[in-house]
């Protein structure tokens, strides 16, 4: 009798038919598009490779801008892993080459003076064809060498986010909020 009183409070109100809720995102990305990008920019101004990594969706698509892509002689677009190596390296602060085949020096400082703006008059548009979204942003950035030659680059960037709740986290894994699936070099002025 000791045992059946034991195993009663087990017993009850359960529902056979309701089944149970769905388990939370284990993947959280930003809430919106323009909170992405900021986290974006802020992880940049503070050389993060590791949240920038975070912000970038599994299929990630660099897009190189036509002169860009030829005075580099890079292949037109880079995956994820790809940009990771880049924002490492550049993070890191090793030498580089140039476009002519001359070496530089290795990043000493950046800025990117928070000028990662969406242009103007720009609106987050739907790519009906893939389900994604895009912007326009306004970006410019100093850097400075540790030979103290400096860079000022500034042109357009086209940013493409995706809702990872209907695409899910890095490895498949429930996810809410929105990544950065893609990135177009529009030029550079």
């Amino acid at each position: 009798a000791a045992v059946l009183l034991f195993l009663l409070p087990g017993c009850g109100d359960d529902d056979p038919t309701t089944p149970p809720p769905p388990p939370p995102p284990t993947f959280v990305y930003p809430e919106s598009p323009d909170s992405l990008l900021r986290a974006y920019r802020d992880a940049y101004e503070a050389r993060d490779a590791v949240r920038i990594d975070s912000l970038l969706a599994p299929g990630f698509v660099f897009t190189f801008e036509t002169t860009e892509r030829d005075s580099f002689g890079v292949e037109p677009t880079w995956d994820r892993a790809a940009e990771m190596t880049s924002t490492e390296r550049f993070f890191a602060g090793e030498a580089g080459i140039w476009p002519d085949g001359t070496p530089h020096a290795p990043v000493n400082d950046f800025a990117f003076n928070t000028v990662l703006d969406p242009r103007e008059g720009s609106e987050w548009s739907l790519d009906a064809s893939t389900g994604t979204w895009w912007r326009e942003y306004a970006v410019s950035l100093v850097v400075t060498y540790v030979d103290f030659d400096v860079d000022f680059v500034s042109g357009t960037q086209r940013f493409e986010v995706a809702d990872m709740s209907e695409v899910g986290g890095p490895a498949g894994e429930p996810a809410a909020g929105y990544a950065i699936v893609g990135w177009q070099d529009l030029g550079m002025e």
